[in-house]
């Protein structure tokens, strides 16, 4: 075949079975044409059209099947039924039971956790609550101090017997005031006057004489004791008591003061051989003077060391600074009511002097009667 007429029949059946220009798809669908109706080749005659089709072969009419022979009786399908499936039996599977693990032999991860306390939750105060209940705890703390503040200065007193149930009065002077102005301190509504002179075996109060001269010059009924301590010989406490005394003639029975001091305020003396030391001085004194002593004393001692034994015989001066004394509890003839007089008829005007009375309705002539040394004048 020539090359040249081979390249102009395939440009010719290219160009026939090519797409016209005019059926190239659009963007747009309102301009594209109507697609033309496909062409058909001429295919002579041999091509699956239905005039071509080859037809079936039919059998001819007059030739007949062989009829299929019948089945065996015995090969025929009876006709059976079908029968449900046997019901089947349930079986029950058992199931071994949990044994119950205590919680203490589990393992830590598998312990169960506590449950959290309920704690109930607080009520709110209000704003003004909280500040009245600030306000009063601050009155309180003021009150009381206060009332420490006029208490150890003197103004303020836990007991104040009155004046007419208790119309015999009296004060108890030490070294401690200095100088005193008696005639100025004997204008205070007293009675009577206690001095101390002595302590122990050698002590001797420094204003003794001093005070003894001015009391001695009023018309106070005065009187002289002694403090006992408890580490000395009782006997030798009289001795030296004696020696600075001297004669008691129109004087106040003397008076002998038991109370704790020092490290006795928490160690307690023995009380069996306190007691014997304190009838030692009692029975010098009695020996010296014809009169028995007063014993000054507060509740404790008065339990540990008096009763019993020395509160039949001899006045009870019981000392109790914030209640009356209980008549039931001990018998007393004179109460110290309050640790912390004052005046301004002596020097150290910082010191404090102690305040007692004689008993419920003792007037002051059966307190001369009672415990006045008869029959003398003192020099």
């Amino acid at each position: 075949m020539d090359k040249d007429n081979f390249r102009l029949d395939r440009d010719r059946i290219n160009s026939d079975f090519s797409r016209p220009d005019d059926t190239k798809r659009v963007n747009d669908p309102r301009k594209r044409p109507a697609r033309p109706e496909p062409r058909r080749m001429n295919t002579g005659g041999h091509g699956p059209t239905p005039q071509n089709r080859p037809r079936r072969p039919v059998p001819p009419q007059g030739r007949q099947q062989r009829p299929l022979p019948p089945y065996p009786p015995e090969r025929q399908a009876q006709p059976q039924l079908r029968q449900p499936p046997p019901p089947r039996k349930r079986v029950k599977r058992s199931v071994p039971r949990q044994e119950q693990i205590p919680p203490e032999q589990l393992y830590p991860y598998m312990q169960p956790e506590p449950e959290p306390e309920y704690i109930p939750p607080k009520p709110k105060k209000h704003r003004l609550a909280r500040l009245l209940i600030r306000i009063a705890v601050i009155c309180i703390v003021i009150i009381f101090l206060n009332v420490l503040f006029f208490y150890y200065s003197g103004e303020l007193w836990f007991n104040e017997p009155r004046k007419r149930d208790y119309p015999v009065r009296g004060a108890v002077v030490t070294e401690k005031l200095g100088k005193v102005d008696w005639e100025k301190f004997a204008g205070q509504s007293m009675s009577f006057v206690y001095i101390r002179a002595t302590r122990g075996t050698s002590e001797t109060d420094l204003q003794y004489k001093d005070n003894r001269r001015g009391a001695n010059s009023t018309d106070l009924l005065c009187g002289y004791y002694h403090e006992f301590d408890f580490r000395l010989d009782g006997k030798k406490q009289a001795e030296h008591y004696i020696r600075q005394v001297e004669g008691l003639d129109g004087k106040l029975v003397p008076m002998v003061k038991v109370t704790r001091y020092g490290l006795y305020r928490v160690y307690h003396k023995d009380a069996q051989e306190t007691r014997k030391q304190l009838s030692a001085f009692l029975d010098r004194i009695y020996e010296e003077y014809g009169c028995d002593c007063i014993i000054q004393c507060d509740k404790d001692c008065y339990e540990r060391y008096v009763k019993g034994e020395l509160e039949d015989q001899y006045y009870v001066w019981l000392i109790s600074h914030f209640t009356e004394p209980d008549k039931e509890d001990a018998e007393w003839a004179l109460w110290e009511y309050n640790p912390r007089g004052r005046s301004s008829a002596y020097r150290n005007k910082s010191k404090y002097y102690c305040m007692s009375v004689c008993r419920k309705g003792v007037t002051l002539s059966r307190f001369r009667k009672d415990f006045l040394i008869q029959n003398g004048s003192d020099e």
